[in-house]
């Protein structure tokens, strides 16, 4: 009831979150991509090295399929610098889109998230 356990489980809700994550061998799996990823970042020489260093690691990290980064090229406006599997991909070679346009990559931008 509001606390920290299940009335119906009887378990902490940290131990269902961890089970449903993969219970106690995630922290595990944690621990051997941290280093793997400082590797491959220090080795980037390049936006696109750090790019792909990012996508290779982090996607299966957290279970995504595609991403993007993208920077405010000018006011209100905003450019896909690197993505992989995403759908901005169209927009990577069509130049820039609005900070206002809908989309998830502009409402991370307008929100800071």
């Amino acid at each position: 009831m509001g606390g920290p356990h299940d009335a119906t489980e009887g378990r902490p809700q940290r131990a269902r979150t961890e089970s449903k994550r993969g219970g106690s061998g995630a922290p595990a799996r944690r621990s051997t991509r941290a280093p793997a990823a400082a590797t491959a970042l220090a080795a980037a020489r390049t936006t696109a090295e750090v790019a792909e260093a990012l996508f290779d690691l982090g996607l299966p990290a957290v279970g995504a399929t595609g991403a993007a980064v993208c920077w405010q090229c000018a006011p209100g406006r905003l450019k896909v610098l690197h993505e992989r599997g995403s759908p901005l991909r169209r927009l990577a070679d069509a130049g820039t889109f609005r900070a206002t346009d809908p989309g998830p990559a502009a409402a991370a931008f307008r929100t800071g998230a």
